[in-house]
């Protein structure tokens, strides 16, 4: 419980007084009802959605007060005579083909720490860096292509096609990791390209290497065409996004100054595809929360202490607290985005042990994700 003691000694309001020598938890709900003056819904447990509510004005800025109305998204269509004969449409033979060697290695790419799954993102990055050498700086090129690997086997790749002002456009997150994939729950192999009736199938198509491919296909377009811009294209390929490690990816990137540039212009995070862009993305932060009971038969659960009772009891008094103080914003309709701020438990461990026994230990771990609207 020492999360929620900690919120406790935060708020001053100490742990729950006692009654009759027991603690009183009968303000705290307890999803199976058994304290609490009302029925419990799972409703109660989920996040408050943010639902896109956009006017006449396609979802202009300008009625939120400090949001600048000049981060706001246009319908009106690029001006693409400004890109000296950069073809409009996606070259598919040359992505198709590039997503293909991709994931290829998507086998190695798998990213999962709590399971000692580690990727090689560098394997990833060398089939980039092959498909864009004929226009790097090393062979006459525009581009200037720098490889960031802080441990060894895990790259990061920073691409970038100068304009001629300080300013910059800058493409940052499509990442070389996946999600590991099991073969046996797939009808076809997840470490292979499949094109069927029109669609691409196999891990990564859109997390997130179909991204790296597509971005990869735009840079190369540059590197032939050389059109003159005033805005530097700034992209960074990450590692180890999947499993969110420290020191390996994007952290190291920011820590060893190669992001500074891209402060001159605007960011575009390009991961896996949501309904439309937003301006602005949540930030992720672990949590876990440990709880030790007492093991014992479960025929005298008097006798013992429930460590997964414990456990939810104690999140759902925690994500209350936390949707609390980090309820709905008015920026949020102004920025688009899908989803208010939220705190979600994705992983329970308990102690080993039979059916017939009180769980001593159980461990739920989970992340936040906590809009920019908040100090």
């Amino acid at each position: 419980l020492a999360g929620a003691l900690c919120l406790w000694a935060q708020r001053g309001s100490g742990p729950p007084a006692e009654k009759n020598g027991r603690r009183d938890l009968s303000k705290f709900a307890s999803p199976f009802g058994r304290r609490g003056g009302g029925p419990w819904s799972p409703l109660h447990m989920m996040s408050p959605p943010t639902h896109l509510r956009r006017g006449d004005d396609g979802g202009s800025l300008q009625a939120t007060q400090g949001v600048s109305s000049d981060a706001a998204l246009q319908d009106a269509p690029a001006n693409f005579a400004l890109m000296g004969g950069v073809a409009r449409d996606l070259d598919k033979a040359r992505f198709v083909g590039l997503l293909r060697r991709l994931l290829s290695e998507t086998r190695y790419l798998q990213n999962n720490p709590r399971l000692g799954i580690v990727p090689e993102e560098k394997r990833a990055a060398k089939i980039v860096m092959d498909e864009l050498a004929p226009y790097s700086t090393a062979k006459g090129g525009p581009l200037v292509i720098e490889e960031l690997e802080y441990v060894p086997g895990r790259s990061n790749l920073k691409v970038v096609y100068p304009g001629t002002t300080s300013s910059t456009v800058a493409f940052v997150g499509s990442h070389f990791d996946v999600v590991p994939a099991d073969p046996e729950t797939w009808d076809k192999d997840p470490f292979e390209l499949t094109e069927e009736d029109g669609k691409l199938y196999g891990r990564g198509t859109t997390d997130c290497l179909g991204h790296v491919a597509l971005i990869t296909a735009f840079l190369a377009q540059l590197g032939r065409m050389r059109p003159k811009l005033k805005r530097s294209v700034v992209v960074v390929f990450i590692a180890g996004e999947e499993g969110g490690e420290k020191g390996v990816g994007i952290d190291e990137v920011v820590k060893h100054g190669k992001m500074d540039e891209v402060k001159q212009g605007p960011v575009y995070w390009v991961d896996a595809a949501d309904s439309q862009p937003c301006c602005g993305t949540s930030g992720m932060l672990s949590w876990s929360i440990k709880c030790s009971g007492r093991l014992f038969h479960s025929g005298f659960p008097h006798k013992g202490i429930n460590s997964i009772e414990m456990a939810m009891e104690t999140c759902s008094y925690i994500q209350r607290r936390f949707y609390d103080d980090f309820p709905p914003k008015p920026e949020e309709t102004a920025y688009q985005f899908a989803t208010g701020s939220h705190m979600k438990p994705t992983q329970i461990e308990c102690a080993k042990g039979s059916l017939n026994q009180i769980c001593p230990e159980t461990t739920v771990s989970g992340g936040i994700r906590l809009l920019p609207f908040f100090e």
